[in-house]
């Protein structure tokens, strides 16, 4: 009797793997582009495995290619590499090494879910009709390793992206997808003021710098909310603030960064106009700017690849566990950039601790690699009586 390869009962024997390279990689949450370490335990992982490593531009991303027996199309999965600027609060033996980073944002589960599904792929790939290509995306902060990677034509005769978010707001076990657009699209803000001509102000304009611009900051986000309304999903995130009084070298001076997320090209640009607008009024002087660069656009789900990836769902999840997403995601993903060249998908993994506040649900790492290796099995596979195969 044949055996038969059931990636679902293989992706379960390997949870040990997965949560040992999470681990590792957890302890480890590099900012692009310092990369080094996050980088070399991911090539060490992969390096025994038939996979050829594509030349990304700048070499911060990775990108490595499992090609089939036979051709057929390109299906692309992405993980984002960055850890972010956030302490671990968490007490465990594998926390953080790096002081004021972490993993927060769960992208050390994607690294692991994606190895660990390249090394099972690796062991079938003469039953696989086409190329698995496999992105380690750098660049998280300022989106370029998305931008690295379409410049080096990586994405170019590619059938679809894929990727997986892991979130601890999410209960165990839980699925989530979107229809249309998932994350916002995003854009560098810089809001500033300079008084060249040094003249005698009113008393607004005699207070602190720094304290005008800490008014600010208070201020323009209560004034979005009340111009657009509360339940628009539009938010303004200031990062930078920098201010001082005039002196022999410089006049008085308020410049402010941030991040604007919206969720359409129209409330965008209207709330950039009334930035412009909010600048002017608060200073009467024409010697204010807003500059606006778009960092990002939104992540929009392409419906058919979608409706798709949701069929392939129904040996890994019950009806109930796969659920549609119901609130937005104030926050950007350099993902994103692949929808300008290809469709993409991205779904969202249940990793909350219910028994512990401040950890993540490690067996989450199971249901993302079958979700992985259960999607490439069905679209890749060719016929084989050791294979289970589903047909698209």
């Amino acid at each position: 009797m044949s055996k038969i390869i059931n990636v679902i009962q293989q992706s379960q024997q390997w949870e040990p793997k997965l949560v040992a390279l999470r681990r590792q990689l957890h302890q480890i949450p590099e900012i692009s582009p310092h990369l080094s370490q996050t980088k070399s335990l991911i090539i060490n992982a992969l390096a025994d495995f038939p996979l050829k490593r594509r030349k990304v531009k700048h070499h911060h991303s990775l990108c490595f290619d499992l090609k089939g027996r036979k051709k057929g199309p390109t299906i692309i999965l992405c993980a984002s590499m960055d850890g972010s600027s956030l302490k671990e609060h968490a007490n465990h033996q594998f926390c953080s090494q790096i002081l004021g980073q972490s993993h927060a944002l769960a992208h050390d589960f994607q690294m692991s879910c994606l190895v660990n599904t390249l090394q099972l792929l690796s062991q079938y790939k003469d039953h696989i009709s086409g190329t698995v290509r496999a992105i380690f995306l750098a660049g998280e902060q300022d989106h370029s390793g998305a931008i690295d990677i379409i410049q080096s034509h990586l994405l170019e005769h590619a059938e679809l992206a894929f990727s997986l978010d892991f979130d601890h707001h999410i209960e165990s076990g839980i699925v989530e997808y979107q229809y249309g657009i998932s994350k916002p699209r995003v854009d560098e803000i810089t809001l500033e003021y300079i008084d060249r001509n040094q003249q005698e102000k009113t008393c607004y304009y005699q207070n602190n710098p720094v304290d005008m611009a800490t008014q600010l900051t208070h201020e323009i986000p209560q004034l979005l909310r009340q111009e657009f309304g509360a339940l628009t999903p539009l938010s303004l995130n200031f990062t930078q603030l920098n201010a001082g009084e005039a002196n022999n070298f410089q006049p008085s001076f308020i410049r402010i960064n941030g991040r604007l997320y919206s969720f359409s090209h129209d409330n965008a640009t209207n709330a950039i106009q009334f930035l412009q607008q909010v600048m002017k009024h608060r200073f009467n002087d024409d010697e204010t700017n807003v500059i606006a660069t778009r960092l990002c656009p939104p992540l929009e789900n392409n419906t058919t690849w979608l409706n798709y990836v949701l069929s392939t769902l129904n040996q890994i999840k019950t009806s109930n566990q796969v659920q549609e997403q119901i609130r937005p995601r104030l926050i950007g993903d350099g993902f994103a950039h692949f929808n300008l060249v290809l469709p993409c998908v991205k779904l969202n993994i249940g990793c909350m601790d219910s028994n512990h506040q401040n950890r993540v649900c490690e067996k989450a790492l199971v249901d993302g690699m079958m979700i992985l290796s259960n999607m490439i099995s069905k679209h890749l596979m060719v016929d084989s009586d050791n294979i289970i195969l589903g047909k698209f």
